[in-house]
């Protein structure tokens, strides 16, 4: 997992367990809300309420049932308020940070998922504790205006692509057994955390997502010196954006300093 003071995804993760639990509750599979619950039994069902409402009052909510076994695609689906797919758990004291904290019981059985025509994300993407995952498809997917948290931890090697995706407000975060991830589009995120047990380049990924992160000014306490975390079996990478400004400023105070200097010494010559 990340590091302990890397709190956000946490807090988040709580937060919507919850809602994820709520989700169960009641038929979903005819669109009198906006939570669609997914299982083995239902998902003809789902699909059918989507593509009959494509456009609901709200963005859907995308939960999968815990026991889900097997692949899942998804279409028709634009924008979403969150997707939060997890395995098995149950709830534990956290007697550090205080409240109950979601402990993985057992592994998700989800295989793949497919969602072709996903754009936008309101709140989160989450899949958490799938230990099955071999493939992840969303050629189309822009915007996650929270957080990206995959938790593939136990599964087969799997290579990620979000081709499309420009913008992720509060970070990415993964760990598997991740032989590549790629964000060609990637122009604004806060972090990067990827903590992979296969055969990631971490240099090559971090020096391809690092300028989508704040630049790092101590002096303004702007950034983060550790806006870009990669750890693979290839190596490990801390990476930041430089301020340019500061930069900037240090090269000038370096160039006035020597001609300070060669001022001097003339002065100094000539008397």
């Amino acid at each position: 997992m990340w590091a302990p003071h890397r709190l956000a995804a946490v807090v988040i993760l709580g937060a919507t367990l919850v809602n994820g639990q709520n989700s169960t509750t009641g038929n979903t599979t005819i669109c009198k809300n906006s939570d669609l619950n997914f299982n083995n039994s239902n998902v003809d069902a789902v699909l059918s309420c989507i593509k009959n409402n494509p456009h609901p009052p709200y963005p859907y909510k995308l939960f999968i049932d815990r026991w889900y076994q097997g692949a899942l695609a998804i279409p028709g689906i634009v924008n979403a308020f969150q997707i939060a797919f997890y395995g098995p758990y149950s709830w534990t004291r956290d007697s550090v940070l205080g409240g109950r904290t979601p402990t993985p019981t057992d592994l998700l059985n989800l295989t793949s998922l497919d969602l072709p025509d996903l754009e936008n994300i309101v709140a989160s993407f989450f899949i958490e504790w799938a230990g099955k995952l071999s493939d992840l498809n969303v050629p189309k997917l822009t915007t996650i205006s929270e957080a990206l948290v995959l938790n593939l931890v136990g599964g087969p090697a799997i290579n990620l692509s979000f081709p499309s995706l420009k913008y992720v407000e509060w970070g990415v975060f993964s760990n598997g057994t991740i032989d590549s991830i790629e964000l060609p589009a990637l122009n604004h995120t806060l972090t990067v955390e990827v903590f992979s047990t296969g055969e990631l380049d971490c240099n090559a990924f971090a020096a391809s997502v690092v300028n989508a992160t704040p630049a790092y000014n101590v002096a303004f306490d702007l950034g983060s010196n550790t806006s870009v975390i990669c750890n693979s079996k290839k190596g490990n990478v801390t990476a930041f954006k430089p301020d340019s400004v500061s930069s900037s400023r240090s090269s000038k105070t370096v160039a006035n300093l020597l001609l300070w200097s060669a001022v001097v010494g003339c002065i100094s010559s000539v008397a």
